[in-house]
């Protein structure tokens, strides 16, 4: 009875992977520009970035932004997870979830004045006029099991793969951080912009599919990915 919760769990799994694939091969296909900085996740072995500005990219549009990202899928276990996320639950197959942090007037920020990316936590003011948007989640492995065999999983190449868009005017999408204030797109083209993937660690069948847009962590925890995008950009 054990193997059959497991096998019902793990083909909802599948099937949640295979939708996130198509929803991200639905959003805008330009490759755009690639980051401006890249922070990777502290991981154990010294060197190992698996964040590389040439796999994040930006798209801008008077009508939005589109956002591709490609992470070097993550050895579990091997680096930094959220406070959250306990010793058990640091296995694969592994949630991540997409965030984009946009500043519509990043020549008003203040966390790093006088410097190319000036904007950071403390610009989420009716000044700035920042916002916070889920993108995108996806359910990756970096094996599977094929024939009694490990195998690279023929879906994601080695990736953790996100992409997704933000429109003019779009409102946040919940649940994002509703201790600080936050606005819609309002200046695609001039923005400064921040993306983050945030590793959730093993996948529990039944937190899905809130687990694909919930926050995990946050700018403070060194646990995410992040790719910066200056406002000239």
């Amino acid at each position: 009875m054990k193997s059959i919760r497991f096998a019902a769990s793990m083909a909802m799994v599948a099937t949640l992977a295979l939708s996130a694939v198509n929803i991200s091969a639905a959003a805008d296909g330009g490759m755009g520009k690639t980051a401006d900085r890249v922070t990777n996740n502290p991981t154990a072995l010294s060197g190992d970035h698996l964040l590389l500005a040439e796999n994040a990219h930006l798209t801008r549009s008077e009508d939005g932004i589109g956002i591709e990202m490609k992470l070097i899928t993550p050895e579990s276990g091997s680096y930094t997870y959220p406070e959250t996320v306990p010793g058990e639950r640091q296995a694969q197959p592994e949630v991540f979830t997409g965030w984009v942090f946009i500043f519509n007037n990043p020549e008003l920020c203040q966390s790093n004045p006088g410097t190319e990316f000036p904007c950071g936590g403390q610009d989420f003011n009716d000044e700035v006029k920042a916002g916070a948007y889920n993108f995108s989640g996806t359910i990756n492995q970096l094996h599977q099991i094929s024939g009694g065999e490990l195998q690279l999983n023929p879906f994601t190449d080695g990736y953790v793969v996100l992409n997704g868009e933000v429109e003019l005017g779009q409102q946040q999408r919940p649940p994002v951080a509703q201790q600080v204030s936050t606005h819609p797109l309002e200046n695609p083209m001039g923005a400064e912009v921040h993306v983050a993937i945030a590793p959730h660690g093993l996948v529990d069948a039944t937190t899905l599919p809130d687990e694909l847009y919930s926050p995990v962590g946050n700018p403070t925890c060194e646990c995410w990915w992040v790719a910066t995008f200056s406002a000239s950009a």
